[in-house]
Parts: structure tokens; sequence; C-alpha cells
């Protein structure tokens, strides 16, 4: 591969959200699962609450008859006078609640990274990247934004099988189409970028696979044959 290699494009919308969700699709995710999983928690908690102090009615009825506890509940005599409505009203309304709070998140997050992906992508929608075997220069087309490092200074990098994204301390989020690419290009900016960052560069959602193997196998290449 020749360097450096100057390229220029355009992004559409949908790319400029393929991006948007090869860096931060996954941490998204993650973050929607547990507020999800909490609410759902939190509402079954309230459910079972409200149905315990409904349940009591019955228990009570058993109790006051026979003098002792029945080992069974009888459902055709329950007198829901002695239920403490203020306790079932106040677990409904808490299930409620927190079942409005998961929706209400939900569509926030989802208009909010909307909201990002439009900004991100009228700022950086197009531009020239040049690529170098050890630093890049970005300058966008308006002029606005002008990034010039080198690889290893990279916060993080990702890859996948449409783009590169690469990420600077100020969370600047270059993006790179390899379509734009001949396959030997991008394998060796791949490889550039496996070697320079090391843990910090991601491919496919996973982190480097190099970096994966060493840390659970040990580095075979500092091992000396006997």
């Amino acid at each position: 591969m020749k360097f450096p290699l100057q390229l220029q494009y355009e992004l559409t919308l949908d790319d400029t959200r393929k991006v948007f969700d090869l860096v931060y699709g996954k941490k998204e995710k993650r973050g929607n699962i547990i507020r999800t999983v909490f609410f759902s928690v939190m509402a079954l908690i309230f459910f079972c609450s409200m149905i315990y102090a409904l349940g009591q009615s019955a228990v009570a009825v058993h109790t006051l008859e026979n003098g002792t506890v029945s080992p069974y509940i009888d459902y055709s005599h329950l007198d829901f006078s002695k239920v403490n409505w203020q306790m079932v009203g106040m677990s409904a309304l808490l299930m409620v609640i927190c079942i409005l709070m998961a929706v209400f998140y939900n569509i926030y997050t989802r208009r909010r990274l909307e909201s990002i992906v439009r900004d991100r992508h009228e700022a950086m929608h197009g531009g020239i990247v040049v690529l170098g075997r050890e630093s890049f220069l970005f300058r966008s087309d308006d002029g606005r934004i002008e990034v010039n490092k080198e690889y290893k200074n990279l916060y993080e990098a990702y890859e996948d099988a449409d783009f590169f994204a690469l990420i600077t301390g100020d969370q600047t989020c270059v993006p790179i189409p390899k379509s734009k690419m001949e396959t030997e290009q991008f394998a060796e900016l791949s490889k550039i970028l496996s070697i320079d960052l090391k843990e910090y560069f991601f491919k496919n959602g996973y982190m480097n696979t190099e970096v994966e193997m060493k840390t659970i196998f040990g580095d075979f290449t500092r091992r000396k044959l006997k």
C-alpha cells in the first residue's frame, strides 16, 4: 500500500447513523437494557406488593372464623373491607409510574440519539482525509473541523465491514468509508491501528483480537524456543 493515501467522500444520513452505531451503539444498548431491567424489576416489586395486600383479606377471614391460620385460602369468602386499599393504590400507582418511566426513557433516548446523529452529520458529512503510515489528516468540507494526529495518540478506533471510525481525545469522530479504499488498503490500515492502539482498537464490536489472545495465553512472540 502506497502512502500517503488521499480520500474524498460524502456521507449520507444513513451512513452517519451506521458510523454512530459502530462507535456508540453497543454502549447505548447496554444502557437501555440496564434501565429497562431496573424499571421492570421495580414494577414487579410493586405488583407483588399490591397482590400481597389484596391477599391479606383472605388470610384474615380464615384466622377470624376458625381461630387458627388456615393451611389454604378460600377465595369464596374474601372480605375486601379489610384490605389496606391505601397500600394497594400506592403500589399500583408506583407500578404504573415505573412502566411509564421505562417507556419515556426509551422514547427520549431514541430522539436524543437521532438529534446527535443529525448534528454530527451536519458537521462532518464530508471531507478529505489523508492517511499516512503513522498519522492522518482530516479536513471537513466547510473547513470548520481539522484533525491532524498520529494513530497512537487517538483515544479509540473502530472498524466494521463498511467504515473505520477514528476517535480523538476530544471525542471528535473521523469516519473513513471502506468503499473509497481497495481491499489491501483498508487491510493495511486495520493492521496499523491494531499495532498502534492495541486494546483501544475495536473490530466488529470486539476488542483487538491479538491483544485478547495475549491477555489470555501470554505473548508467544517473546518466548524463546528451547
